[in-house]
């Protein structure tokens, strides 16, 4: 599905020109709102007395040597944040206070060899053995990655609030800030190709949109010439279609819902910069796919900012709530306008600086409460392209059990070997828990990926033969998938996410939510006796009140049949995992319920 080539949209003769283009063309407001911008102005305020820290090579090189981004990134996120928050103030006041120390972190951004993040160094066209920043100029283009694109957006947003106080002090500023920005992002966006661009073929994630969002919006502000803004965006359409082009009609993410504001969310910002490129001319909004995108994030929320959290997603997110009701409005769905009102009392004043496009549109809307909005929660959703079923007790979501199940396979973006898996929350609150994922090394996404302990299915809410799980590829898939509406539950076969040697001729389960209870049933057959052991993980210690009662979190107790199975608990050392953030402990449990035999109906309740 391409949702450009399906509506027959070009954007030849529709882009407006840099003097006709207008930023958020159709809103209500084009001005700040004093109340949110309050906040911005107090942090810009602490960082006036603090220059651009000089960031030295040695940092950059940690990633190449020891794996790390921390020591690079560090300093370069903080620098997009005073870059991105001293412009937006004095684009605010334009009282002068924050110009002069904007000017030093602009000149600093200006003077960096490269924008390229160190881990993304292979997106350097003509990338060598030795990985330190390439030289500035005409000879070698600067890397298309997320960080150089969103650093320039930034730029280039802060260039277009403060033109005036810059040309003040000299116009050789801007033409400087415009020569970056185009040698940097425009030209080698039209010149090269990039793998994340889906091209050639190959299957593109969340960097597609991001990416393009952002390099739309440089072009939007900084490009006086007409024939390179419409060679711009004609790309643009055609790589935005490369990324729909691999989402389902049910409009799921299977990089997970934390993934879903630089997915299904930058997709929304590109649609509304496109819109405003051209006038309203440009306009998918009433595509189907791109409202299942949109309804996606409601769909998959628990309560509050917990969210499904399958794949690499954390279990605790929060997505732009302008910019869901914004989406909630533009395609018709009353669910996302409501989620809106919600997550946008949880996050103010809104502000992702590797967003900015949608950061500075947050600043233009004023300030939810909390108690003016109401979440509107579906009782039961099923995706059947993504295999993820949603269950919950009540349409209060911080009311009552809920539950999600996933099938799937173990090839998808961001993937742990999970296919299966469940969770179970009560009142919003977690009980059987995805553990999420640990901070982001060059391991994270090499062939060592699966050595990682959270990425196993052994550390997943899943049954292991003889201490052995999960595999991960495409080929690792559940098949016969049924969602049954009436019991509210679904079945999948599992035999096929394992690998041979585990002997699971078949592993059907069964998880269902009814009256309150969730169910799950598995009904195993292995070509021999072997060592089953079924894995609960959860974030608060286990007890063994009585023989097949396991008293879990929030009161909740998970049943089993004790004449079968024998109870054991393992305490997990989360390693980096960010556990107390994500799940309120320092040390997370997995329970572990065994047998010794070649199979059979093994049923387990939690009440």
């Amino acid at each position: 599905m391409r949702i450009f080539q399906d509506s027959r949209l070009s954007a030849r003769g529709l882009v407006l020109s840099l003097r006709d283009f207008k930023l958020f063309s159709d809103s209500d407001t084009k001005d700040f709102d004093p109340e949110k911008m309050k906040a911005v102005i107090a942090t810009a305020e602490k960082y006036l007395d603090t220059p651009p820290v000089t960031i030295p090579l040695w940092n950059y090189r940690q990633y190449d040597e020891q794996g790390s981004v921390a020591l690079y990134s560090k300093y370069y996120m903080d620098r997009l944040e005073r870059l991105f928050l001293l412009g937006i103030a004095e684009g605010y006041e334009k009282k002068g206070r924050f110009t002069e120390r904007l000017l030093d972190f602009i000149w600093a951004t200006l003077e960096m060899s490269t924008w390229v993040l160190p881990e993304h160094t292979p997106h350097i066209p003509f990338h060598g053995p030795s990985k330190v920043p390439v030289i500035a100029g005409n000879k070698y283009l600067h890397g298309l990655e997320l960080g150089a694109i969103y650093l320039g957006a930034s730029l280039a947003l802060v260039y277009r609030y403060n033109k005036e106080a810059l040309d003040a002090i000299s116009p050789l500023i801007g033409e400087r800030i415009e020569y970056e920005l185009t040698n940097r992002i425009i030209r080698p966006y039209l010149n090269c190709s990039f793998t994340w661009e889906g091209d050639m073929g190959n299957r593109v994630n969340n960097w597609c949109p991001w990416n393009i969002s952002n390099i739309l919006l440089v072009t939007a502000l900084i490009e006086p010439d007409g024939y390179t803004r419409e060679r711009v965006v004609e790309k643009a359409l055609r790589h935005i279609d490369n990324f729909v082009s691999w989402y389902k009609p049910d409009g799921g993410c299977d990089e997970g819902p934390t993934y879903w504001g630089a997915a299904g969310g930058a997709l929304f910002d590109c649609l509304e910069i496109l819109y405003d490129l051209t006038a309203g001319r440009v306009n998918v909004y009433s595509h189907p796919l791109v409202k299942a995108m949109g309804e996606y994030i409601v769909k998959m929320n628990i309560c509050g900012t917990r969210f499904v959290n399958f794949a690499d997603s954390a279990g605790s997110s929060n997505p732009d709530g302008e910019q869901l009701r914004r989406y909630g409005e533009r395609c018709g769905s009353d669910i996302l306008v409501a989620f809106g009102g919600v997550m946008a009392a949880h996050n103010r004043p809104g502000i992702h600086f590797r967003h900015p496009y949608r950061s500075l549109k947050n600043l233009l809307s004023p300030i939810r409460r909390a108690e003016d909005v109401r979440p509107l929660a579906a009782r039961s959703v099923y995706f059947p392209d993504l295999k993820v079923m949603v269950e919950r007790e009540s349409e209060d979501p911080s009311r009552g059990m809920f539950l999600a199940m996933k099938g799937g396979t173990n090839g998808e973006s961001h993937n742990h070997n999970d296919v299966g898996s469940f969770i179970v929350y009560y009142n919003g609150e977690p009980v059987l828990i995805d553990v999420g994922v640990g901070t982001y090394t060059r391991r994270t996404f090499s062939p060592q990926r699966y050595e990682i302990w959270s990425m196993q299915s052994r550390y997943h809410n899943l049954p292991m033969f003889d201490n052995v799980g999960q595999m991960q590829g495409g080929a690792y898939t559940s098949r016969d998938e049924k969602y049954d509406a009436d019991s509210h539950s679904f079945t999948a076969e599992l035999a096929g996410a394992y690998t041979a040697d585990t002997g699971v001729l078949s592993l059907v389960r069964t998880a269902g939510l009814s009256e309150g209870k969730v169910t799950v049933e598995d009904v195993i057959k292995l070509d021999r006796d072997r060592d089953i052991d079924f894995c609960f993980m959860t974030n608060r210690p286990p007890v063994l009140r009585k023989e097949g009662e396991i008293s879990l979190p929030m009161d909740r107790v998970l049943i089993y049949d004790p004449a079968v199975l024998e109870y054991a608990v393992d305490e997990v050392d989360p390693e980096d995992l960010n556990s107390v953030a994500n799940w309120g402990c320092e040390i997370l449990w997995r329970i572990r319920l065994h047998t010794h035999s070649d199979g059979g109906s093994f049923k387990f309740s939690i009440i």
